[in-house]
């Protein structure tokens, strides 16, 4: 008689959450906490991984990313919301803000030229990525890739000089 081996699969109950929603969820706690205590022990935390287009694109120029993870932390969201920026009309809702995770593989996306910067470029704002930037994370390591700040389109910016080239969509696959 053979041995049978059982695996046992935990079985998490109640609703299960997408990890865009988790994501999303906390991008609007810690803003919670800065609103209400003008700041947050939240540490950095990870909001996806490098595009497939962002990290060919890289390849093909060679840019070096040091990491295929994006983090954010909450300075990059006070940045975002400062009073300054709300006062100017040039603030991005948190809203906005908290859905870009989900929504950026369908932003437009740019390779700054000049300030070697990617920009997802949406309908009513643009998001930074530093391919260059550092955060550090609670375990004492660094990483790079970040997502740095947010700002609403100009009606007089755009995106088609020389400063900018503009990565296409990947095509799908059947």
């Amino acid at each position: 008689m053979k041995d049978k081996i059982v695996f046992i699969i935990p079985i998490r109950i109640g609703i299960r959450k997408s990890y865009s929603e988790i994501v999303k969820r906390t991008i609007e706690k810690v803003y919670q906490d800065i609103l209400l205590y003008g700041f947050t022990k939240r540490p950095a935390f990870h909001i996806g991984r490098v595009e497939p287009r962002m990290s060919l694109f890289s390849r093909r120029k060679l840019i070096h990313l040091e990491t295929n993870r994006i983090y954010m932390n909450n300075a990059t969201l006070s940045h975002a919301r400062r009073r300054s920026k709300i006062d100017s009309g040039h603030d991005v809702p948190i809203e906005e803000i908290a859905e870009f995770p989900q929504r950026r593989s369908k932003m437009d996306l740019y390779y700054d030229n000049k300030l070697h910067t990617f920009l997802y470029v949406g309908e009513k704002a643009k998001f930074v990525i530093n391919p260059k930037g550092k955060i550090k994370l609670q375990d004492g390591r660094t990483h790079a890739v970040i997502f740095i700040t947010a700002s609403a389109l100009n009606a007089e910016e755009h995106f088609n000089g020389s400063q900018y080239t503009k990565i296409e969509k990947m095509p799908s696959r059947w």
